[in-house]
């Protein structure tokens, strides 16, 4: 595995560690925002070409 690999692994582990915090911080807040973080978790979970996570198609 290349070093860019791996750096663009660590950033996606530290995007989705965000969004579950967010998630977390959320509990108590309307579903509206916490359905929109988990449309956020799913989209940023997929490792697709189709997935809207900038340029890194995988």
């Amino acid at each position: 595995m290349s070093t860019d690999a791996i750096v663009l692994l660590k950033e996606d582990h530290k995007e989705m560690r965000r969004l579950f915090k967010a998630f977390q911080d959320a509990e108590e807040g309307p579903a509206a925002q916490r359905q929109k973080l988990v449309s956020q978790i799913l989209e940023a979970s997929r490792c697709t070409p189709t997935s809207t996570r900038g340029d890194r198609n995988v």
